[in-house]
């Protein structure tokens, strides 16, 4: 079997992950300090298209930010002057055409702190084409980064996320029909969940959204949470892939709200199930479940094309709860090939054979001392 598992995101942002930039590589832009009436400066309208250089310090605000749009020609940027350390305490609310990167963003220090970055058109027009690169983001009593109805073309990279008190590190939800989010790209972050104690949602959820790709992510260092990716309900397939999902260090204080714990979950609540790509990702002592496919609760269903992963779960789990285990119930066409599972329990159905999945098709895998659990009484092992 071929896996090309890819270098997974680091522990923290590589000095070199972002440009270091100043007034003479960049003679149109403007420095600020923390001493100038700069939070006035980065939301007036001059602001529109303009490149903002913050020299080192902590820039706190007395409200939400929200940044002026640039155009297909030219981006609003905020960035920090040649590499200095720029804290950020505010909620940003990002427009159109704008680039935020190499800072460290904290929702602390106003009244909403809900989340640290929102992505949101549905109140002032679809935005479109946002870059959040090479930051650290922490806080946010909902969720640390929320993208929402008519939010189109987000780029996520590069970023250590940490936040979501009640909620998740990334949420990308839509509320209304034909505004769903469209174009989210998730790549090369961290995402961790130590920021808050409490338990809480999962680090990324989808709902009701459009296409979104997660790419090369590492999910580690949970203290009390939910699943690394949890999908709710999609119009377009997902891509999941390259990613490193760290169990070991996953649920040290509990399984979050739900108590649910693992590392994957696809639920499709809204009864059609979208053929979602998970290849080349690394699932590493996973805690209650690997991936759980519609647990078949409601109308859910789920599908999936697995490919290249590399499953690799404890042969002596602590207790009976942590036992790995990749439940396939209510699952539809869904194709699980070309994958390495090492240890662990594969569950086809269940005992009363009320939740079966169909056309399932299990071919060029490798299981490796993995108990196999099959209710589905076909005459020749789907696997």
């Amino acid at each position: 079997m071929a896996f090309h598992q890819q270098q997974p995101a680091g522990g923290t942002i590589p000095n070199d992950a972002e440009s270091c930039e100043t007034e003479r590589s960049l003679p149109s832009a403007t420095v600020l300090s923390p001493e100038d009436n700069w939070e006035h400066i980065l939301t007036s309208e001059d602001a529109a298209a303009h490149t903002f250089l913050l020299r080192g310090g902590i820039y706190q605000a007395t409200d939400k930010l929200w940044l002026k749009a640039g155009n297909a020609s030219s981006s609003t940027v905020l960035k920090p002057y040649n590499c200095e350390q720029v804290i950020l305490r505010t909620s940003l609310r990002p427009s159109s055409h704008t680039v935020i990167a190499g800072m460290q963003i904290e929702a602390t220090g106003i009244d909403d702190t809900k989340w640290v970055v929102r992505f949101d058109g549905k109140d002032r027009g679809r935005i479109t084409d946002i870059v959040l690169r090479n930051n650290r983001i922490l806080g946010g009593t909902e969720d640390a980064i929320r993208i929402n109805d008519d939010a189109l073309n987000i780029l996520i990279q590069g970023n250590a996320i940490d936040g979501g008190e009640k909620g998740h590190d990334i949420f990308v939800t839509g509320t209304r029909e034909g505004s769903q989010p469209d174009g989210i790209v998730i790549t090369q972050n961290l995402l961790t969940k130590e920021y808050f104690a409490t338990a809480s949602e999962d680090m990324i959820q989808v709902r009701d959204v459009g296409s979104v790709k997660i790419t090369s992510n590492t999910c580690t260092n949970g203290i009390n949470m939910e699943q690394c990716i949890d999908i709710k309900s999609t119009t377009k397939p997902l891509w999941i892939s390259h990613n490193l999902f760290d169990g070991d260090n996953l649920h040290r204080l509990g399984k979050g709200e739900d108590g649910a714990g693992g590392c994957m979950v696809i639920h499709e609540s809204d009864g059609h199930a979208e053929q979602h790509v998970i290849v080349n990702n690394l699932f590493r002592h996973c805690k209650g479940t690997i991936i759980r496919f519609a647990p078949g609760t409601r109308d859910e269903i789920s599908s999936a094309l697995v490919r290249y992963n590399l499953f690799i779960q404890s042969a002596n789990p602590q207790n009976e709860t942590d036992i790995s285990t990749m439940p396939i119930e209510i699952a539809a066409d869904l194709q699980f090939t070309n994958n390495t599972m090492v240890y662990g329990l594969l569950k086809l159905g269940n005992g009363d054979q009320s939740r079966l999945p169909q056309n399932l098709l299990f071919q060029d895998n490798i299981f490796y001392q993995t108990a196999i659990e099959d209710h589905t009484n076909h005459d020749q092992p789907a696997y």
